[in-house]
């Protein structure tokens, strides 16, 4: 029973570790999409894209909380989850900051379309 529950552990702390890298891919590749249809006005776009880029960090967080609630309980985890879950967190800081990076161009150009 005691390894069945470790291996969930490690199991639930690789996803973890995977989440943000997965997330932050996930918004640039939303990111290109909604730019390059560009259809809409310059307004528009910069909604879109603040919205993506909210959901995306909030995710980021949520998987930072869940990591650092593991990192505090540490009952019955074994090293390597304990060392996935530190690695969510560096992840979770890492990602947060491109997903920022991502995004920051859209806010710093005057016009997108080039009208």
């Amino acid at each position: 029973m005691l390894s069945r529950d470790i291996a969930v552990n490690d199991r639930l702390a690789a996803a973890l570790a995977l989440g943000p890298p997965a997330v932050w891919s996930l918004h640039l590749l939303v990111c290109y999409f909604i730019v390059s249809w560009g259809g809409a006005d310059n307004t528009t776009l910069r909604w879109l894209l603040t919205a993506v880029t909210l959901v995306a960090l909030s995710i980021i967080g949520a998987v930072g909380i869940v990591a650092a609630r593991h990192l505090r309980s540490r009952s019955g985890e074994s090293d390597a989850s304990l060392l996935l879950y530190r690695l969510a967190l560096g992840f979770c800081v890492l990602f947060a900051i491109a997903t920022i990076f991502t995004a920051f161009p859209v806010y710093a150009l005057r016009d997108i379309n080039g009208a």
